[in-house]
């Protein structure tokens, strides 16, 4: 089991506490502040920079750490307080607590500022200048204040980054139920292609039965098989697959490759310019096969109509020796999505399930010289000779 070490301060907590460490080490070599800083200031200042590495974690604590360091050297020797040993600390401690306790905690702050401000008065009446109250104070104050302005970007920064895993995730599971809802119309799509397919076996059988008046037991018994296996599978098929159908949608033949042609007028006719070209040896690929193409090719052109209104779309169903490729591609040119047509995000999952479900290829993507296109290419057995 891997052990992860929990250090009790962050970078940012070295940096300060170096930071302030290195101006008490330099004021009591230089004498920037006057009466020099003496040794037992700079031993407690330092003392208190090394409890500032805490604040991130303690921050409380930290606090009171900084303000007896702060005020052991007024209260032991009557001296003023050394602005770098003293005051820079506690603004640090300050701004430490404003940043990183909640609201509770953080009342604790006047409390302490005002008892350390006390102490310093009543052990240094020099102190009690109204200048120097006002300069205390308005730092004490600003340091607070910017701590808990930190405070609440950060807790912002964090909503933000929630929302936006939310939303991730929202994204996610809409996918996941558009390939859903898309496996489920290609189901009921299959029940009604494999179910027709059949029920002609099965009436196929019937007429052989009754054509073959005189044939021999065998073959008849084998037909009256035929029949009741192909009855049997029909019934299957209703149980398994038609609890997929939505109660208010008819049983009505899927639409195939043979439909672009009539799709592509129609949406010509509303005032789309779009054009179908349709290449290579027209030949049966396959009901199932047929009914997804065809889907694919009305997906596209909608996907034009919601985000490309307008746009010159070119269609080209090209039938290959080994291959069906379908392309939709629209110039891009166009001033905008249709009105009251809104993306659900779901068309490219389901197109990418349909073609999957074939061992085919789709790629969809904008072109270098502007618009849109999209490529389906479906496998097909080479054709019989």
């Amino acid at each position: 089991m891997k052990v992860t070490r929990q250090w009790l301060w962050t970078p940012w907590d070295l940096a300060v506490a170096v930071c302030v460490a290195a101006a008490i080490v330099a004021n009591g070599i230089a004498g920037w502040t006057t009466p020099r800083t003496s040794a037992l200031a700079i031993t407690c200042g330092l003392v208190a920079a090394a409890g500032l590495l805490g604040r991130t974690r303690h921050p409380l604590a930290v606090l009171l750490v900084v303000m007896v360091c702060s005020l052991l050297p007024t209260l032991a020797t009557g001296s003023f307080p050394d602005f770098y040993a003293s005051f820079v600390p506690t603004l640090a401690s300050f701004y430490a607590v404003g940043s990183r306790c909640s609201t509770r905690q953080a009342l604790l702050v006047p409390l302490v500022a005002v008892a350390v401000v006390v102490s310093f008065v009543v052990r240094v009446p020099a102190f009690a200048t109204p200048s120097q109250l006002v300069y205390v104070g308005t730092g004490l104050v600003l340091a607070f204040a910017a701590g808990r302005a930190m405070r609440l970007l950060r807790r912002r920064a964090d909503l933000e980054g929630a929302r936006a895993d939310l939303m991730a995730r929202e994204r996610d599971l809409r996918t996941r139920e558009a390939v859903v809802a898309e496996r489920e119309r290609i189901a009921r799509e299959l029940h009604d292609v494999i179910a027709h397919d059949v029920a002609v076996m099965v009436v196929q059988a019937a007429a052989a039965e009754r054509l073959l008046p005189t044939c021999s037991t065998d073959v008849s018994e084998s037909l009256t098989y035929i029949q009741s296996s192909g009855r049997k599978a029909i019934d299957e098929l209703h149980l398994l697959l038609g609890m997929l159908r939505e109660d208010d949608q008819p049983l009505v033949a899927a639409a195939g490759l043979h439909a672009v042609a009539p799709l592509v007028s129609e949406l010509a006719r509303i005032g789309l310019p779009v054009s179908l070209d349709v290449t290579g040896s027209v030949r049966d690929v396959g009901d199932a096969l047929d009914v997804s193409a065809f889907r694919i090719v009305q997906e596209a052109l909608t996907n034009v109509l919601k985000h490309s209104a307008g746009s010159r779309t070119h269609v080209v169903v090209d039938y290959g020796l080994c291959d069906l490729t379908i392309r939709v591609v629209d110039d891009g040119h166009a001033g905008g999505p249709s009105p009251g047509l809104e993306s659900s995000g779901e068309g490219l999952p389901g197109m990418r399930e349909r073609v999957r479900m074939f061992g085919g290829t789709l790629h969809a993507g904008s072109q270098p010289a502007g618009g849109w296109a999209v490529t389906a290419t479906f496998p097909l057995p080479l054709p019989v000779a």
